[in-house]
C-alpha cells in the first residue's frame, strides 16, 4: 500500500515537473522569438553616454557602499585593535613552585613558567601578551 503511494506521488511530481518544464520552454521560445523579429526590424539597443556616465557612478556608489560597509564593520563590530594585542610587562612574585612549574600572579590572572629554575618567594619580571596565557618572557628582578 506504501509502495503504491509512493509510485503514485513519484509519477504525479515528475507529472508537475513536466509540465513545469513545458511552460519554461514555451516562454524562452517567445522571447527569443520577439528578440528575432526586433533584430530584424532594426531595433537593437545602443546604450547613450549618459546612460554609460550613469552606470558607472552607480558602480561607484555601490564601491563606497561597501567600503563604508566594511569600515563599519571592521572598527564596530569586529575591532581590528583585537588583532593586534598589547605586550604587557609586569614585576612579579613566584608563589609556588611544583614540579618545574612556578606559578607567578600576575595582574589579570596566575601564569605558569615551565622548566622554571626560580625559587618561590622570588621577584620576577615577565612580560607576556594581554589575552593569551603563555609568559613570553621572563627573568629575576636585579
Amino acid at each position: 500500500m506504501l509502495s503504491n503511494l509512493y509510485i503514485t506521488y513519484k509519477e504525479s511530481a515528475f507529472a508537475e515537473f513536466k509540465n513545469v518544464l513545458g511552460t519554461m520552454t514555451y516562454f524562452c521560445t517567445r522571447f527569443l522569438y520577439i528578440i528575432a523579429i526586433l533584430n530584424v526590424m532594426g531595433y537593437e539597443y545602443e546604450p547613450s553616454a549618459y546612460e554609460e556616465t550613469a552606470i558607472r557612478k552607480l558602480l561607484l556608489l555601490f564601491g563606497l557602499f561597501a567600503f563604508g560597509a566594511f569600515l563599519f564593520l571592521a572598527i564596530f563590530v569586529f575591532p581590528i585593535t583585537n588583532l593586534i594585542r598589547e605586550q604587557i610587562t609586569a614585576e612579579v612574585k613566584v608563589i609556588t613552585k611544583d614540579g618545574g612549574i612556578c606559578v607567578v600572579e600576575t595582574p589579570d590572572h596566575p601564569r605558569g613558567i615551565p622548566n622554571c629554575k626560580y625559587i618561590t618567594g622570588d621577584t620576577l619580571i615577565v612580560s607576556y601578551t594581554q589575552g593569551t596565557e603563555a609568559i613570553a618572557a621572563h627573568k629575576v628582578k636585579s
